[in-house]
């Protein structure tokens, strides 16, 4: 299995209020399941992507 990564532009209201968090803007989903809110810096993402190849998620 190849790792990847699939970063959505939200760029309408449409796509805004059809999102599975109120926190859109920042949310961080794998698998369907809700990781973070947080603005990311590049160190804390690399964190989460580590935890995620580790299997904590």
């Amino acid at each position: 299995m190849e790792n990847s990564i699939e970063i959505i532009k939200i760029d309408s209201k449409d796509q805004v209020t059809n999102l599975p968090s109120v926190f859109s803007i920042y949310s961080v989903f794998y698998n369907g399941k809700f990781i973070t809110h947080e603005i990311l810096s590049e160190s804390k993402f690399n964190k989460i992507i580590k935890a995620i190849k580790d299997g904590k998620y």
